[in-house]
Formats: C-alpha cells, sequence, structure tokens
C-alpha cells in the first residue's frame, strides 16, 4: 500500500472485483479451492484496507461481478461484460463504491454475504 496511497486521491476508490466463490459464508459445495481460495483472501485484504481507510475518503471494495458471458461463464450467462461495467460505472458515479469502504458489493449495488 505504500505505493498506492499517494498516487489515489483523497477520494480514490480501489474496486477489487471478487466472485461469490470468494465468500465463505456462501460456500456450500466443495471444489474450486484455489480459486476460491484467492478471491477469499482478495476480500479479506479489501476487508483490512477499508478498516485502514476508515473516517478517510478514500474506499475499498470488493465486488461480485455476476454470472458474465465470459470464457469462464459461458455463453447462457446473465449479462455481458460490457453491461456489468457500465452498472458498475454507475455505482461509481452515484457515489455507492464511495460509500462502501470495507463492503463486499454485488454488481447490483447490494451487499454480498462474506
Amino acid at each position: 500500500m505504500s505505493k498506492l496511497l499517494p498516487l489515489l486521491p483523497e477520494d480514490g476508490v480501489v474496486l477489487n472485483i471478487s466472485s461469490w466463490l470468494g465468500s465463505i459464508g456462501g460456500k456450500s459445495s466443495g471444489g474450486h479451492y484455489g480459486y476460491a481460495g484467492s478471491k477469499a483472501l482478495l476480500n479479506m485484504m479489501t476487508r483490512a484496507l477499508g478498516y485502514e481507510w476508515s473516517g478517510s475518503g478514500r474506499s475499498a471494495v470488493a465486488l461480485n461481478p455476476g454470472w458474465m458471458q465470459t470464457d469462464m461463464g459461458g455463453a447462457k450467462a446473465d449479462r455481458t461484460p460490457e453491461q456489468t461495467a457500465r452498472g458498475i460505472f454507475e455505482l461509481y458515479a452515484n457515489g455507492v463504491l464511495g460509500r462502501a469502504n470495507g463492503c463486499f458489493l454485488n454488481a447490483d449495488g447490494t451487499e454480498h454475504a462474506w
């Protein structure tokens, strides 16, 4: 963080793209050990950074983009990456991400279980 912080504006947002598989409370099956573990670590780092930035104007947010039409999600997924990106930008523009310091959110702005 010592390299990042001087570059981040006082009202900056660090957005970490996570996954529902990174939710320890939401894990209801085995498998995906490496991917799920890496996303759980990312979530923990986001939460810790949120505590570190508490009271400042900065925000650290983990975000579950949802099921998207990518190589990983497949053609039957709910949304395209472009649709998801537009929605995430709207969350930023509307101040939702700035107010969600230390939170795990879904792409629609609702909170996701840790």
